[in-house]
C-alpha cells in the first residue's frame, strides 16, 4: 500500500527512532507539533482531572444566576441573580487536593 512512499530500510529506522515514539505517544501529527512553543518543556507531565460544567444561556429562557465562588465577596444567600449573556458559560474547579498545596519552604516554616 505504501511501498511507493518509503523504502523498508528507511521506515524501519524511523519507527525505532525515539522521535517517532514520542510523536506516536503524543497522538498528533508533525504539522501540529510544528505549531507548539519550542521553549515549553515537555518531558514531564501530570494529568489533572478537572470538574467542568457548562450552562447554556438563551434569550428564550432567561434564568437569573447568582455567581458564587466560595470565597470573599460572594453575595448573600438567596440574593437576586443576573441574567447571563447568551452563550455557553463554563464553570471549572480543580480537585480539592490541589487547592491546599504549599511549596517546601513554606511547609518547613509551618513545622
Amino acid at each position: 500500500m505504501f511501498k511507493h512512499l518509503l523504502k523498508k530500510k528507511t521506515l524501519t529506522k524511523a519507527v525505532y527512532d525515539e522521535r517517532w515514539a514520542w510523536l506516536v505517544r503524543a497522538d498528533t501529527d508533525l504539522a501540529a507539533v510544528n505549531t507548539w512553543d519550542p521553549d515549553l518543556r515537555r518531558n514531564k507531565r501530570i494529568l489533572v482531572p478537572i470538574d467542568v460544567q457548562a450552562y447554556v444561556a438563551k434569550e428564550s429562557n432567561p434564568e437569573p444566576l447568582v455567581s458564587v465562588t466560595g470565597g470573599p465577596g460572594d453575595p448573600a444567600p438567596f440574593a437576586e441573580g443576573q441574567v447571563p449573556e447568551n452563550g455557553v458559560h463554563l464553570h471549572w474547579a480543580l480537585p480539592d487536593a490541589l487547592l491546599r498545596g504549599a511549596n517546601q519552604l513554606q511547609a518547613a516554616s509551618w513545622k
